[in-house]
């Protein structure tokens, strides 16, 4: 995209400021007021950063795991990777909200910063590549996700990564040395791996991934064959023995999925393609999307609907350079590397909902993180052939208003969306984030009037919160203590921990008590309660 003659002079600066302004409105709208927005604390946020905590001190999980393939949480095993990164911030800057969260904020701006690199990679313009980052950065979906420190918000910035390096991979020359080669299949098989450990969907994901990436290896890239070998013994190494205990024991690491899955439902076909079709309809990508409002901010659709023209146009565009390959290939010629690229790309996108459409759950923004991306790219080459489409067929000056208009929506729907984010969606989002607990702890755990404490599970898994409130140090008590479960209504939960009894508590069994401590500032009201025996009870009146 060139700009008229009449703007040329400033063309670098107007880049310039572009720039500046993308990046510096990811940077603070990602690490600014972690502690605010979200308000409170998320149940999976505080069992990452506690286990972050307990595995910086001892090397162990709050189960006692040292060092595990996957974290025992509740009724779930979950990926390590999150937990592994948070360490040596929670290290550092010691386990609160704004530490574990700053974690997912800062690989949500390096995201931004990579996509446009890689779409500078694949030939797009530099213009076009701030616009990818711009979708991203400018993102409420991408903005919410990396401001909840939860495994699948890290996903889009380990699969940028898992791009870049496989654009480089495939771009190998055959005269590049043999050690060079090795040495990049080992990095892709790396790259790969952390990615799998990062979320349980891409379990699936990446190994089928693999299969294609195999055949095209072989047809086209012959000289990178024994490289293709490497990186997978590499991804065999280091991902093999997570999907492996989750295949030899699916009762016990795939619990979840036995729970949540539709392969026990009635007609489990027809439920897999609508939920299927539902990733890929416009109702997810550019209307409601994900209807749970703790994953994304209603009536804040993942896409502008400016994107969807230029989504339409990518899709084409895709194609038209995989059929040119298709063309080079059966010409006996070398298949260019954005070619193969934007195959894989195509290949990505239809995996990309498979593991997501076999559970209950539809529309789940984050089961589908690694989704986002390619789409991304695709939306991006979309906007720079249409800029051409409209250059050619009318004139630059329209074709630069499309652009400005183009910045200006996104631009518009960045400002609306941190002005809700930070006004409106609170109250909404306070009921999933424990929101006014943590003030009650102080007294809560001190008040010298409490000869027993009790904490009821109207707050969602109530003992992981005294956990993280509390920085107790791990020991052995405790991995005995979390060890004695037992079931209240949907939830699994330890009965007591140092002595804290976890039970349901309803609202008629508190009426009347003395009142501690209330917290009236955020929904559902948090207060601390004091019986006739010297019982303190922490309950949320909903």
């Amino acid at each position: 995209m060139r700009l008229p003659s009449w703007l040329r002079l400033t063309q670098p600066h107007l880049f310039i400021l572009a720039v500046t302004l993308v990046f510096l409105a990811a940077l603070l709208s990602r690490t600014t007021f972690l502690e605010q927005f979200p308000p409170g604390v998320n149940q999976d946020e505080a069992a990452n950063g506690y286990d972050a905590y307990a595995l910086g001190l001892t090397g162990r999980d709050h189960y006692g795991a040292f060092w595990p393939l996957l974290l025992r949480t509740y009724d779930d095993w979950v990926p390590v990777t999150l937990t592994y990164m948070t360490v040596p911030v929670v290290r550092v800057l010691g386990l609160s909200a704004t530490s574990i969260r700053l974690v997912t904020g800062l690989t949500g701006v390096l995201t931004c910063i990579l996509i446009y690199v890689l779409a500078k990679q694949l030939g797009l313009s530099r213009w076009t590549a701030i616009t990818a980052a711009a979708l991203i950065g400018l993102g409420g979906w991408h903005i919410h996700m990396s401001r909840f420190a939860i495994p699948p918000s890290i996903v889009p910035f380990f699969t940028v990564i898992f791009f870049l390096v496989m654009f480089h991979w495939l771009q190998l020359p055959s005269s590049t040395s043999l050690r060079r080669r090795l040495l990049w299949g080992v990095l892709l098989g790396v790259c790969a791996s952390v990615l799998t450990h990062a979320y349980s969907t891409l379990n699936f994901h990446l190994p089928v991934f693999f299969v294609f990436l195999g055949v095209v290896t072989w047809f086209c890239r012959p000289h990178l064959r024994l490289s293709f070998l490497i990186m997978g013994l590499t991804y065999a190494a280091i991902a093999g023995p997570l999907i492996w205990i989750t295949l030899a024991e699916p009762d016990k690491y795939n619990a979840r999925f036995q729970h949540i899955t539709i392969l026990r439902q009635l007609n489990p076909t027809r439920l897999f393609h609508q939920r299927y079709s539902d990733y890929l309809s416009f109702e997810f990508l550019f209307g409601k999307g994900d209807r749970v409002p703790e994953r994304q901010m209603q009536n804040a659709p993942i896409f502008p609907l400016i994107a969807l023209p230029a989504l339409m146009v990518g899709v084409i565009g895709v194609f038209q350079k995989v059929f040119q390959g298709t063309l080079e290939f059966f010409s006996k010629r070398t298949v260019p590397t954005t070619a193969i690229f934007w195959l894989a790309m195509i290949v990505w996108v239809f995996l990309s909902p498979i593991a997501a459409a076999l559970t209950i759950d539809r529309f789940h923004i984050f089961r589908v993180a690694q989704l986002f991306p390619a789409l991304v790219l695709a939306i991006a080459l979309g906007f720079e052939l249409l800029f051409r489409i409209i250059q050619k067929c009318l004139n630059r000056r329209v074709a630069i208003g499309f652009a400005g208009i183009t910045a200006l929506w996104l631009s518009v729907s960045f400002c609306l969306y941190v002005y809700h984010y930070t006004t409106t969606y609170p109250p909404v989002l306070s009921r999933f984030f424990g929101a006014g607990i943590h003030q009650l702890f102080p007294a809560f755990l001190n008040d010298p009037r409490c000869k027993t404490r009790t904490m009821s599970t109207n707050t969602n898994q109530p003992y992981m919160y005294y956990l993280f409130y509390s920085q107790r140090v791990p020991d052995a008590q405790l991995y005995q203590d979390v060890q004695d479960k037992r079931h209240i209504y949907t939830m699994i939960t330890p009965k007591m921990v140092d002595g804290i009894k976890i039970t349901h508590v309803t609202q008629r069994q508190v009426n009347g008590l003395e009142l501690i401590e209330r917290n009236e500032t955020a929904q559902p009201i948090s207060s601390l309660y004091l019986t006739k025996e010297g019982e303190c009870i922490l309950v949320r009146q909903y």
